[in-house]
């Protein structure tokens, strides 16, 4: 999975680590500079939380945003930002509601609009809703 900012490339790697019968995927976010021609490893994300096939990575100025995730197994409302300036994640303000396979789009002036999605792993639990996150000022908006 991949997605262009700039002149750099972000890229998701995942290190398959076994232990006994269980899998488990350890992601890795790292950034390509193809002026530099070097890649480097973001810091992992914060503990107990887990990118999915299914959630979201927005690049919106110099941020990235984590959407969907799960965090100690289970849907979250929580979003992760990473600050390219200060290399540093941060946990952001909270979705209105857990969802995860939603349709998302990151505008020019810098916010991240969210439609529909699943609550639950039922599809009878379809999401009708649409809201935007400002991510600058951290705050989501529910959209008419």
């Amino acid at each position: 999975m991949g997605w262009k900012k700039g002149n750099k490339i972000c890229n998701i790697t995942k290190q398959r680590q076994f232990v006994k019968k269980w899998q488990i995927m350890r992601i890795g976010i790292s950034i390509y500079d193809p002026v530099e021609q070097s890649c480097q490893l973001l810091p992992q994300i914060p503990s107990g939380f887990e990118i999915l096939g299914f959630s979201q990575i927005m690049c919106v100025n110099h941020k990235l945003v984590l959407l969907g995730l799960k965090h100690y197994g289970t849907s979250t409302k929580k979003i992760l930002i990473y600050d390219f300036v200060s290399n540093t994640w941060k946990q952001g303000s909270d979705f209105h509601t857990a969802r995860f396979m939603f349709a998302c789009r990151a505008s020019p002036e810098g916010s991240i609009y969210i439609v529909g999605g699943l609550e639950k792993h039922d599809p009878s639990c379809l999401l009708r809703e649409a809201t935007v996150y400002n991510v600058e000022k951290d705050k989501w908006e529910l959209l008419p």
